[in-house]
């Protein structure tokens, strides 16, 4: 059947306002924010010992420079999607103070989730139990209202710029014990729901 005078052009602009109506919510959905996140993970790397003249460095013998090391992290994570709140310890079997030990993942989110800031990091104590038999020793930080630690921890943040994904690094550096222990937070962005990359491996 013939059409009507002027239905040719409204046919021909019905048919392409259809097909914006449905290619719209495909690029919409491929770029949509909310189906990004991210993911954080903890890396921590001993230093090797500042030698101090009459410091505990200075002082230690091969020997009494082995110890098994463990440092025990607090870290606070939460997102509407996910939440980690506990304290984790990092061991170190046979850590030599003066040579220090290479970075490695302590922590990691188990999952992509939804960006609510960076997770707060904070020192517990860090133990030492010497090779030789030597009485162990436990570095703490301070505490409001409590009697100073007899090895003190002093944490410091980093200020020197950071290759991405770094977003943040603290040093923590025992007063009497000369430990000197790098913490570096990573955050790198991810697909929520589409599984997430493991943290990469580091060298």
């Amino acid at each position: 059947m013939p059409l009507k005078p002027g239905a040719g052009p409204r046919i021909a602009a019905a048919l392409l306002l259809g097909l914006g109506a449905g290619a719209a919510p495909i690029a919409a959905a491929s770029d949509d924010p909310a189906l990004f996140g991210v993911r954080h993970w903890v890396t921590a790397q001993v230093l090797p010992a500042q030698v101090l003249p009459g410091g505990a460095a200075a002082r230690a013998t091969a020997s009494t420079d082995r110890a098994r090391t463990v440092l025990r992290l607090r870290i606070s994570d939460h997102a509407i999607d996910h939440r980690f709140y506990g304290v984790i310890a990092a061991e170190w079997p046979d850590l030599d103070r003066a040579a220090g030990a290479p970075e490695r993942i302590v922590w990691e989110d188990r999952r992509c989730h939804r960006e609510r800031g960076l997770p707060k990091l904070a020192v517990v104590d860090i133990a030492r139990h010497p090779e030789d038999g030597a009485a162990p020793t436990l570095a703490q930080m301070r505490q409001r209202g409590q009697r100073l630690p007899a090895d003190e921890i002093v944490e410091r943040k980093v200020v020197e710029p950071l290759a991405p994904p770094a977003v943040l690094t603290i040093d923590a550096e025992t007063r009497v014990s000369g430990l000197r222990i790098r913490l570096t937070l990573y955050a790198a962005a991810c697909r929520i729901g589409a599984g997430s990359a493991a943290a990469p491996v580091l060298h």
